[in-house]
């Protein structure tokens, strides 16, 4: 997306299998049509800092999540379609992925777990309270409360921002939170928030695609070999 012609593009394949081929697949957007949509979220979607949606650096790498990946099959059977509406389709649906890749760099840029949150707007302090306070109950009154909104404007505006709902925020935060800890914790949905065992294992099993036990096999598994192969190398 955006990226300068005749200039080399790096793209991190996943292993190829023989019974797993690897498949590629490039889009190129006008940029006319990006700056078009990006007056759109202007207009439409104002952020809650004064700072205007925008490009982010071209090797940017966003994350294949289920609505990008969603669109990306839209697309292809619609390239490959001859329904005589299909070049309106196509540009609704560009203009959905570019969208949903601002905010998932919108999202990166608050969430990562490296970076010390400089920006002073009001969501920056909500990110940063969800962050501290990821073993508490976290209501979604008592955040828009801090943003100064109600409830109802609270939630739409951060899923305009992010993409996804503030409950999902704060689950994802807390599963990852639960990846660290399950290497050293048993009570591990309770120092990540959760109220009940069932529902982290839920959302654990829908965030990492593993049951919590599973992948605490895994992780003690891995430990075991890498401990094995020191003792062979001994």
């Amino acid at each position: 997306m955006g990226h300068p012609a005749y200039e080399k593009m790096c793209i991190d394949f996943p292993k190829a299998m023989v019974k797993g081929a690897t498949q590629c697949l490039v889009i190129a957007i006008s940029e006319d049509k990006i700056n078009k949509v990006l007056k759109f979220m202007n207009e439409n979607m104002s952020k809650d800092s004064e700072e205007e949606w925008g490009l982010m650096d071209y090797n940017f790498n966003f994350v294949n999540n289920r609505g990008i990946f969603q669109i990306l099959k839209r697309l292809l059977f619609l390239f490959s379609d001859d329904y005589p509406s299909k070049d309106f389709f196509v540009d609704n649906m560009l203009r959905e992925l570019i969208i949903r890749i601002l905010q998932t760099n919108e999202r990166k840029i608050y969430c990562s777990a490296t970076l010390t949150l400089t920006n002073e707007s009001r969501l920056s302090q909500v990110i940063r309270y969800i962050r501290q306070n990821l073993d508490t109950s976290l209501q979604v009154d008592d955040l828009s409360k801090m943003d100064c909104m109600s409830p109802s404007h609270f939630y739409s505006h951060f899923k305009t921002e992010f993409g996804i709902s503030p409950v999902e925020f704060i689950n994802n935060d807390r599963i990852k939170l639960a990846v660290r800890l399950l290497q050293h914790t048993k009570h591990v949905y309770i120092d990540c928030g959760f109220e009940s065992r069932s529902y982290f294992n839920g959302v654990f099993k829908d965030r990492q695609k593993l049951s919590a036990g599973e992948f605490k096999s895994k992780i003690q598994k891995s430990n075991f070999e890498h401990t094995l192969k020191k003792s062979f190398a001994l």
